[in-house]
């Protein structure tokens, strides 16, 4: 049935983007088997900060990595590396592992963000406790002057 399902508003001109009409949560499944959620004030979906993502999605390449002769094996380049070998014989996917790289590259990112985030944050609450200490400080200059 191919009708409207959700109010929507226009699209500008100008610039090809709408407003947010939809108040509720939803998930519709298109003819094709493709998934779209509605999730009103969801702006991204991101991947996180958690590794443990990566192993669940690529376990075939996770269980070949005891093989790399380097334990620091980024299978890329290294000599050793029982992931590419794989690759090369035609028992893993290079398709598998390029998206490996990607969504690896992705977690580092993400978790480098975070890090960020965490060390201006706590860079602020230290601003913070200098003003205060500066604060009472003066006030305790002041009492002692009177």
């Amino acid at each position: 049935m191919d009708r409207p399902i959700q109010e929507t508003s226009f699209i500008r001109d100008f610039n090809g983007k709408g407003r947010h009409t939809t108040t509720l949560r939803q998930l519709f499944i298109m003819k094709s088997g493709v998934l779209i959620i509605d999730n009103s004030g969801l702006w991204k979906v991101g991947i996180g900060t958690v590794s443990d993502g990566i192993a669940e999605t690529f376990p075939d390449i996770l269980e070949r990595t005891t093989g790399c002769q380097f334990s620091d094996c980024r299978h890329a380049q290294e000599p050793g590396c029982a992931v590419q070998e794989a690759v090369k014989c035609g028992t893993l996917s290079s398709f598998l592992l390029e998206n490996y790289h990607l969504h690896v590259r992705d977690l580092a990112f993400e978790q480098e963000k975070a890090e960020i985030e965490l060390v201006r944050s706590e860079r602020k609450r230290w601003k913070g406790i200098t003003k205060l200490a500066k604060e009472i400080s003066k006030r305790k200059g002041d009492f002692l002057s009177t």
